[in-house]
């Protein structure tokens, strides 16, 4: 997305653009949520050939809106509305395959779907290029790699993969930049580039010897992001990286020797230092002070600092350790406020020296709570390391103009206040809401409710800073660290709305609308649960309206536009008021625009795609009441866009009469559409058709299970299931085994023998001799088969149990079932815990997890070595 086409918009293109992204993104996360809820109300046809129907249709209204915008914009610029229309017809492809796989009881193991769906993607991409499908591209893409179980024994070498795949990415991105529309953005590089510096540092993190190679690698990026075209965000990230892995090699040569650490700490802050200078002479200051990614980049270098300096004091030890970390922190902390108010001021190493004793100091702090609380519960929370942390805090913010420094220091206070009462919370009450409201009023404030006035407090802070003033960066700042600490917040661990709770309750039937009410608010408006802070709670999941109204009041924006669009904000709002977050986010999607804040715009962006991912995996909401509320508000955004663009184009026409483009129209883009269309609905189909063969022709086999349930990334929940057939193949192996080490001489496990010093020749002799047995023996493994079959033979009972196992179909079944072999996968014969076999998740509707927890069987059908599991049976055999 351009910045021109984003931020020097008019506000009534900003939000056609906004209603537009919002519609999109509501109407998949939608689609795949009501996949997941499996609802079984419609039949299984029905599920899949709506779907089939929903994709055709993106497919073909994205072409029809493709020749529109041609005629008006040409082949250059960027086609919005259609190139909105094909990411949807992207994502619904993993929608169809995510359902098939949840019908036919394919299984959970998600990396073939992820595959198969970055694959028929990238027509889609080359039809019209666009930095959201390329992340997609890349999110699916590497999903697969990740979820590849071939990589898994070898952590390193899927690191290696990992690393070899986006830096193909970031190479693509960096060549396609324009055809990609992302020259000003560079948004598809930024997290391209985010991906392989996390790789880069896990492989040296997981093996320092790679040292060498991470510096090679992260110095070309610099110099090409230095000399070739200059961004300081990658430039941050490779320089984090690079300093980073210098201190791992230095700690692995000086095998995590208290000198090695200290050489660490010193490498690292005179590194950071010489680059703070070295980068302020490139970039010339603005006038809020040093640029956000530098910013980001002196964050991340103090947490690393003061990582090393914890355990060099770890190590160190003279004094008691809460003297000594509180010892320290007071010394960094006067350093840095002697070199920050000296007269050759270094805002780098002052800020470094500020941020590393603010850390040691709440380190100190948790580390003496932490083992001190639980031991006397009548400690008061306000006691006098908690008052220091405030005065010592509020000083740096109020005192010190580095922006970072002022941000990180209102974060550490805040995250240090709410791990406080959050603990307390724990050890009085049992993280019972309940008690806490009764009993303690700071845990009311800073626990239960925290989110609450974070929330409020980071919209009313961003709001505030809009208005230049002599407080102008104390209330960024301030509304900064409200914001990151409210995201942090929410994605903590849910203790009230999800302790206990490892499965989806049964799905709630309403009898009313206020019955539906209740259910997507979660209850928050019943007589019993009413509270006055439900009133802050209304006034944030309003804020959209609220922020909307006020800048249209400034902006040429007609009446009825906004009345409408204010509309669509308060259903919007009322729908997910169990779920504030994503209503905030909007809010300051809105407020990002008077801004003409980029980094703001993102981070909430990013923030609004976690918060979905965490709507999807609360457990108290139904997946089925989730997706009515995600399509219902994707359907209201979808006419708010439609009335905007429609309003917009009348001002257009009036405004001026530019000619249509009079060129020729290709046939290039509707030719990839048309072939992803093709490909997706035949891969589809044919995999329809090859199961319902199997499910109607395949032979009936019983087997013996034992279930437990997680959710699936996208296939909603199921039941991970475990068969006494396993456990037979693994005794059958294991017998074949024992049987080759006999025929080897092996009877014990691996011997490690000293060579230097062995006793004498002969012991040598024999050593190498068993040596070489155990060298046989594992040759002979690694030549064994990675798939097997298992033939069945029928148990008294009617179930069945293993005859035999084949490495390839046999044609002569002799005493086993005819015609019933199950394919078994083997990734390692050292392992066989990892043995896979189909059938070993089956999923259901949302909600029945107690009544499929009768299970005592599994019936599949059986056909040419292929085996689905069709139904569960109960003790008695009968179907559930």
């Amino acid at each position: 997305m351009q910045n021109k086409l984003l931020f020097t918009a008019s506000w009534p293109t900003y939000l056609l653009i906004l209603t537009t992204l919002t519609a999109a993104g509501f109407l998949s996360s939608g689609v795949v949520t009501w996949i997941a809820a499996n609802w079984d109300y419609f039949s299984k046809f029905t599920k899949l050939y709506a779907t089939q129907g929903l994709f055709a249709s993106s497919i073909a209204v994205g072409i029809w809106v493709y020749y529109r915008e041609y005629r008006k914009l040409g082949q250059v610029r960027l086609k919005f509305v259609s190139s909105t229309f094909f990411f949807i017809a992207a994502v619904l492809i993993g929608a169809l395959l995510a359902l098939i796989g949840q019908i036919y009881q394919t299984g959970a193991d998600p990396w073939q779907l992820f595959a198969l769906w970055s694959l028929l993607q990238i027509p889609l991409l080359l039809a019209l290029p666009n930095a959201a499908a390329a992340l997609l591209l890349l999110t699916t893409s590497n999903l697969s790699l990740a979820l590849y179980p071939d990589l898994l024994w070898s952590y390193e070498y899927f690191l290696y993969f990992m690393l070899l795949l986006n830096l193909g990415f970031v190479m693509l991105s960096e060549v396609f930049s324009k055809s990609l529309h992302d020259q000003n953005w560079y948004i598809s590089s930024k997290v391209s580039n985010t991906v392989l510096i996390v790789c880069m540092t896990l492989l040296c993190l997981n093996n320092p010897n790679t040292a060498p190679l991470v510096w090679l690698l992260a110095a070309a990026m610099l110099y090409y992001y230095q000399q070739q075209r200059r961004d300081l965000f990658n430039q941050s990230g490779y320089w984090a990286c690079l300093l980073f892995s210098v201190d791992v090699f230095i700690l692995k040569i000086t095998n995590f020797e208290i000198s090695g650490i200290f050489v660490a700490i010193l490498v690292t802050l005179g590194a950071a230092i010489v680059l703070g200078i070295h980068l302020k002479k490139q970039y010339v200051q603005q006038a809020q002070g040093m640029p956000w990614p530098l910013q980001i980049l002196f964050t991340t270098l103090a947490i690393i600092i003061t990582l090393l300096t914890i355990a060099f004091l770890f190590t160190l030890d003279i004094f008691e350790s809460d003297k000594l970390f509180l010892i320290a922190s007071l010394v960094f902390v006067a350093l840095g406020a002697f070199l920050y108010y000296s007269r050759k001021a270094n805002e780098y190493a002052s800020g470094l020296l500020l941020m590393i004793g603010l850390g040691l100091y709440v380190f100190h702090y948790l580390i003496n709570y932490f083992f001190d609380y639980p031991h006397d519960n009548q400690l008061s929370v306000l006691n006098g390391d908690l008052l220091g942390m405030i005065i010592i805090s509020l000083l740096c913010y109020l005192l010190i103009t580095i922006n970072w420094v002022k941000t990180g220091s209102l974060i550490l206070l805040l995250f240090t206040l709410l791990y406080t009462f959050s603990a307390q919370n724990g050890y009085l009450y049992g993280f019972q809401s309940e008690q806490g409201l009764q009993n303690n009023f700071w845990t009311l404030v800073f626990d239960y409710y925290a989110g609450y006035w974070l929330a409020l407090g980071s919209l009313i802070l961003f709001g505030l800073s809009l208005r230049p003033n002599r407080y102008h960066t104390h209330i960024q700042s301030a509304a900064w660290a409200f914001w990151l600490v409210y995201i942090g917040f929410i994605f903590k661990p849910d203790i009230y709305l999800s302790l206990g709770t490892i499965e989806a309750g049964p799905l709630p039937t309403p009898n009313s609308f206020s019955e539906f009410v209740q259910i997507i608010s979660n209850g928050l408006f019943t007589a019993q649960s009413w509270h006055w802070t439900h009133l802050i709670l209304l006034l944030i999941c309003l804020s959209p309206v609220i922020i909307q109204l006020w800048i249209s009041r400034q902006q040429p924006l007609k009446t009825q536009s906004a009345v409408i669009v204010a509309l669509v904000l308060a259903i919007f709002g009322l729908a997910f008021v169990a779920s504030p977050s994503i209503l905030v986010g909007f809010s300051l999607l809105l407020l990002a625009y008077l801004n003409h804040n980029r980094l703001l715009f993102g981070c909430v962006l990013l923030a609004i795609i976690g918060f979905l991912a965490k709507y999807y995996y609360w457990l108290d909401l139904p997946l089925l009441y989730k997706s009515f509320l995600l399509l219902g508000n994707a359907i209201l955004f979808l006419l708010a866009a439609l009335y905007l663009q429609r309003q917009h184009r009348r001002a257009t026409a009036v405004a001026t009469a530019a000619p249509s483009y009079q060129g020729k129209i290709g046939w290039l883009t509707p030719s990839l559409a048309l072939l992803t269309l093709l490909l997706t609905l035949a891969i589809g189909n044919y995999s329809i058709q090859k199961y319902e063969n199997v499910l109607t022709h395949g032979k009936s086999v019983i087997l013996a299970l034992a279930p437990v349930d997680p959710r699936s990334i996208m296939q909603g929940d199921y039941m991970e299931l475990n068969y006494d057939l396993i456990n037979q193949v693994r005794s059958e192996i294991d017998k074949q085994q024992q049987e080759k080490k006999a025929e080897f001489n092996i009877d014990n496990p691996y011997p490690i023998y000293d060579q230097e010093n062995s006793e004498s020749d002969a012991i040598k002799a024999g050593q190498e001799d068993e040596q070489a047995a155990y060298a046989q023996f594992a040759q002979w493994q690694d030549q064994r088969p990675t798939q097997l079959y298992a033939l069945l033979k029928q148990n008294a009972d009617g179930s069945a149990a293993l005859c035999r196992l084949e490495e390839a179909l046999p044609e002569n079944y002799h005493d086993c079932i005819a015609d019933v072999a199950i394919k078994l996968r083997i990734d390692d014969y050292n392992m066989l815990w990892r043995l896979k076999m189909p059938g070993q998740q089956f999923f259901f509707a949302e909600g029945q997890a107690a009544h499929f927890q009768q299970a005592q069987y599994g019936e599949f059908r059986v056909l040419n070595g292929i085996a689905l599991l069709s139904r569960l049976l109960d003790s008695e055999m009968k179907g559930l």
